[in-house]
């Protein structure tokens, strides 16, 4: 073909174009028109198929949770009645707690299908109702199996009380959820997706009452009773060498909120105490909402514990997994209003009775029966105790004020009380079974919220610290409990940062680091400026990295059991020694000292101001010091005395008589 006759689309180049040669515009658009109304209809078919089936998958799962609630309540009302026994009804309605809770976990992992992929905004409604429904659901019926458990469990108590009372209210709280979900009558909190981005900060500060740090796992305990905090400490650090600042949990929790000691802030025992100082209200002055849940009488707001605190919420005696539902149904009202929130849990567990909930009850010590308490002990220790001498030479000793770790001794002079006449050391190894099955029941909620924060996807954007107010004693010292005394049973405690962006480091610490601590450290890596006047400081700052060169700590709450008085005991410990002062607070006349070598005497038994007389002069310089400069004027008068109330919050506690 020669050049200058090529063709495009069968028509010459160059040549004219006739317009009967053209394709009709519409043959073209219709086409287009019907393929694009085609695929979009496709989509929205394929899409809202979709979400009608994840919204009818929704309400089945709802529907069967329902159902566990009213089988549930169907077991507990035909054990009022005698229709069954009580270890049925436990058995059967924590096997409905199960059932609930794998539907939970499901609607939990729920996603509206089709091509929409993360779900309508109706859809995302829907599910956090039914979240909220489920977490008052599974609550109603643990706290059921729970009140009947207690019956297994000798003598009344006030944890029983207060499990019937959680039952009523969660019974009444799953009602509603119930109605609101069926009559789509949504809680505007709820109604609204959270609110996260990669500058949202949400932190969990953990409090597990009386935990005793060489009985966690963590810490190189025999049992495995902390999976859950060895694996945050995996991720994050954990102090090696924590010290509280008291041994009992006002006074403690106070120096946790104030980073101050306790002669400064002032909470020790019937004393009112400069609550202003909670480093809580600068947290919440910083943009952050604030949360807190207390299973423990004495943090309540009738102590003004609730100070720069959005939300408190007082739940004695609750039960882990109680509290650790509520805190979460909170978080989920709080986190679609801000990005920014602040959740401090104070767990009972493991505080005595020692009695987990099924299956956590005798999880180390299987089928052993409940002989002994140590409330118990200790209350016959206090009132009888010194009179057994007159029947046995070996019982003629106080056994508040003689420093031995004689089990056996103890177990034989208890023998004389008519309560405990066939008590024996295996009633003793199994009340310690008991109470590390309380740590373990603890550390499994504790994963519980963890894998809660790991599905919503912002375990990123998440802080822990998992620390104790004070340990517990089983006859180390002659003691039971806590409160009395400063040994290290129940003043070394556990400590563990974490950060899910890995703010702290990872790593095991051995330096000496306070409760005190606690707080300032939060405050710079929050971005708050630390107060000055306080005796915490910020744990991973570079200047305090070689840690404390000495501890100190304080017992209002020892006892004289021959005089019948109260004692007040102060402590100051360094890497090597320990100088323990105590004094009677009325008169402030000198009562005692001991002094130890850690190093050589761990158990704290001999003393040794013999063999290093220089360090137990330095030591006792530096107790007295501290009690002189830390005893400060408050900002206003502070009340004195013990009203009614907190006497009886002390009395179930275990602390007064």
């Amino acid at each position: 073909m020669a050049s200058g006759s090529m063709k495009t689309n069968g028509v010459p180049s160059g040549a004219p174009v006739n317009d009967s040669d053209k394709i009709p515009i519409i043959y073209v658009v219709v086409p287009v028109l019907i393929i694009i109304a085609a695929v979009a209809g496709t989509y929205f078919y394929v899409m809202n198929k979709g979400r009608k089936h994840d919204f009818a998958e929704l309400d089945a799962r709802v529907d069967k949770i329902i159902a566990e609630v009213e089988g549930g309540t169907e077991d507990w009302n035909k054990h009022e009645k005698g229709a069954i026994d009580s270890s049925t009804a436990v058995m059967e309605i924590h096997r409905r707690h199960a059932v609930a809770d794998q539907l939970c976990f499901e609607i939990e992992e729920m996603k509206s299908g089709g091509v929409a992929g993360g779900g309508s905004k109706a859809f995302i409604i829907r599910k956090n109702h039914a979240r909220d429904l489920c977490l008052a659901a599974t609550s109603y019926l643990f706290s059921m199996a729970s009140t009947i458990h207690f019956n297994f469990f000798p003598g009344r108590l006030t944890e029983a009380r207060e499990s019937f009372e959680f039952t009523k209210r969660f019974k009444t709280a799953t009602e509603d959820a119930i109605r609101r979900y069926r009559k789509r009558e949504y809680v505007p909190e709820l109604s609204a997706p959270m609110k996260t981005g990669d500058d949202a900060k949400y932190v969990f500060v953990i409090l597990i009452d009386a935990q005793r740090a060489d009985h966690s796992s963590a810490y190189g305990y025999k049992r495995e009773t902390t999976p859950a905090m060895s694996m945050i400490a995996k991720r994050g650090v954990l102090f090696k060498n924590a010290f509280s600042q008291c041994s009992t949990t006002d006074t403690s929790v106070a120096s946790l909120f104030t980073a101050l000691y306790p002669r400064s802030h002032k909470m020790m025992g019937g004393s009112d105490w400069t609550w202003e100082n909670s480093l809580i209200e600068g947290i919440r002055q910083a943009g952050f909402t604030t949360g807190a849940f207390s299973a423990n009488s004495l943090i309540s707001s009738d102590s003004n514990y609730n100070y720069g605190f959005d939300h408190f919420e007082e739940m004695p005696w609750a039960r882990a997994t109680l509290l650790m539902s509520e805190a979460i149904r909170w978080f989920e009202r709080a986190a679609t209003q801000s990005d920014r929130i602040f959740s401090y849990i104070h767990l009972i567990d493991p505080h005595d009775i020692y009695y987990a909930p099924v299956p956590f009850t005798d999880y180390f010590d299987k089928g052993y029966p409940v002989r002994t308490t140590a409330y118990g002990i200790r209350r016959v220790t206090d009132d009888y105790f010194v009179g057994y001498g007159d029947e046995d030479p070996d019982c003629a000793y106080n056994p508040m004020l003689e420093n031995w770790n004689r089990k056996d001794l103890f177990v034989k002079c208890l023998r004389h009380h008519p309560d405990f006449k066939d008590v024996t050391l295996r009633d003793i190894q199994n009340m310690e079974a008991r109470y590390d099955g309380e740590i373990r029941y603890a550390d499994f909620e504790i994963q519980r919220l963890v894998k809660y924060l790991e599905t919503r996807g912002i375990i990123r954007n998440s802080i822990i610290v998992l620390l104790a107010d004070h340990g517990e004693s089983f006859l180390e010292h002659n003691q039971t409990k806590h409160g009395r005394v400063l040994y290290d049973d129940e003043i070394h405690v556990p400590l563990v940062f974490w950060s899910g962006k890995d703010e702290f480091g990872t790593g095991t610490r051995d330096e000496l680091v306070e409760v005190v601590d606690v707080l300032p450290t939060l405050y710079s890596a929050l971005g708050i400026d630390i107060p000055k006047g306080i005796h915490g400081r910020d744990l991973f700052a570079e200047k305090n990295k070689e840690g404390k060169k000495t501890v100190f700590s304080l017992a209002w709450n020892g006892w004289d059991a021959v005089e019948k008085k109260q004692l007040e005991l102060t402590a100051a410990r360094d890497e090597r020694f320990k100088y323990i002062r105590t004094v009677d607070p009325k008169s402030g006349t000198f009562v005692r000292d001991e002094f130890y070598s850690i190093e050589n005497d761990p158990g704290e038994l001999r003393d040794a101001r013999r063999v290093f007389p220089e360090q137990y002069e330095r030591m006792k310089a530096t107790l007295e010091w501290w009690n002189e400069t830390t005893d400060r004027t408050p900002p206003r008068p502070v009340k004195t005395g013990t009203d009614e109330n907190k006497k009886q919050k002390l009395r179930d506690l275990g602390y007064i008589k």
